[in-house]
């Protein structure tokens, strides 16, 4: 019985921390991604080329993609 209960306690545990777990590696990524989307803003003032900007809009993308994965994963633990 004792048993039952711990493993009934623990299952919640567990899914919150890899809940946690994907909201950090979420975080990580949405960090390089905004750094590096930084810096191309920086090139991109001295150099304009139609690469640039697309390789800036995809980033851009990425990044509000990340940004709606980590609410819909912040919700989920709520």
């Amino acid at each position: 019985m004792t048993l039952l209960l711990s493993q009934k306690e623990e299952r919640p545990i567990t899914k919150f921390a890899s809940c946690l777990h994907r909201e950090i590696k979420l975080l990580k990524m949405l960090q390089l991604s905004v750094k590096l989307i930084a810096q191309l803003d920086f090139i991109w003032k001295f150099h304009k080329s139609k690469r640039l900007f697309s390789i800036k809009k995809l980033y851009s993308l990425q990044i509000e993609f990340i940004w709606k994965l980590r609410q819909n994963l912040f919700f989920q633990i709520l």
